[in-house]
């Protein structure tokens, strides 16, 4: 796919396709120019990208049932882009012109990373723009994803991952914890994980779709499941009855009543009222002091005893992981 730079306007670029490009170019994709006359590249961003007809055919062809010419049916992709990465930059402080009617196609991976800076260390994502309505996943001329190298210092900051439900949140946090796991040898704790998907992470993932497949081997990379794997879950909860998980990597957890602070219990009860979870701290001392038979006392016990001066309607339960 070829595409001709027409012109600059406030420092945009003005291009259009030429006839053996059948298709829009989605905004947020990268175009390598290479300037006809200095014998140079610069590589554009697409800010804007939209359909033209050339030779809009007349209302009264429709009106008088005669024939459309086949210029009448041709369509254009016209684009506005600015200059991201000049590949050779002067040396005598000066700009290159982009001249008109220089070539432009889609950049490669290469000179896409040499446009943004990137690194070979750090996790590899995919880079998609929204268009149109659809979200489209970038490709180089060849077809191949564009990828993005997130720098390993992200792992150290708060992040977000956003997305409306099956958008692949889930996917992506894992692939981003294995990362870690394996490449920089960390460890990741995921806290009262309700899918399973974070339960099965000693297994490889399996699928037959032809695009997940076609992403791993642009990444080179299999999928494979993380070797070193813990599941802890309450000592009071049958984690037999969870389907699909190896209970071999599975522990109970028990809490020592004679040696957790009371300050630390609020956020281990769940439905308490705001009374009890202001007096719980009290209530714990009085009951690990008083009530609680030494040494052998459990941490249900207490529960029970502080159901049983809360009003039915504020009972509370321990949380679940």
């Amino acid at each position: 796919m070829i595409w001709t730079v027409l012109n600059e306007t406030d420092q945009k670029i003005k291009l259009v396709s030429k006839g053996s490009t059948d298709g829009i170019l989605p905004k947020g994709s990268f175009l390598t120019v290479e300037d006809n006359k200095s014998k140079r590249k610069f590589i554009l961003r697409v800010d804007e990208s939209k359909q033209v007809v050339p030779y809009s055919p007349s209302p009264l062809l429709s009106d008088m049932d005669l024939e459309y010419l086949e210029a009448d049916k041709k369509c254009k992709n016209e684009i506005t882009a600015y200059r991201v990465k000049d590949v050779f930059e002067r040396d005598d402080g000066m700009v290159d012109f982009i001249h008109p009617t220089s070539p432009a196609r889609r950049s490669s991976q290469e000179e896409i990373n040499l446009a943004m800076g990137m690194g070979d260390k750090g996790p590899k994502v995919f880079v998609s723009t929204v268009h149109s309505n659809q979200n489209r996943v970038l490709r180089d001329e060849s077809g191949k994803h564009i990828t993005a190298t997130l720098p390993s210092d992200f792992f150290y900051h708060q992040t977000l991952i956003c997305g409306k439900t099956g958008s692949g949140k889930t996917v992506a946090m894992k692939y981003l914890a294995q990362y870690f796991i394996e490449e920089i040898k960390g460890a990741v704790l995921a806290v009262n994980v309700k899918d399973i998907d974070f339960l099965q992470m000693d297994r490889a993932s399996v699928s037959d779709d032809e695009a997940v497949l076609s992403e791993w081997k642009s990444l080179g990379m299999s999928p494979h499941g993380v070797s070193n794997v813990t599941m802890y879950m309450p000592a009071n909860r049958r984690y037999e009855s969870v389907k699909g998980i190896n209970y071999d990597i599975c522990r109970k957890i028990t809490l020592d009543v004679n040696q957790i602070q009371p300050e630390a219990l609020t956020g281990l009860l769940q439905g308490i009222s705001d009374k009890g979870a202001l007096n719980l701290p009290g209530i714990f001392r009085y009951w690990r002091q008083y009530e609680a038979e030494k040494g052998k006392a459990r941490f249900t016990e207490f529960v029970k005893y502080f159901n049983s001066k809360e009003p039915k309607s504020a009972v509370c339960s321990t949380t679940t992981m």
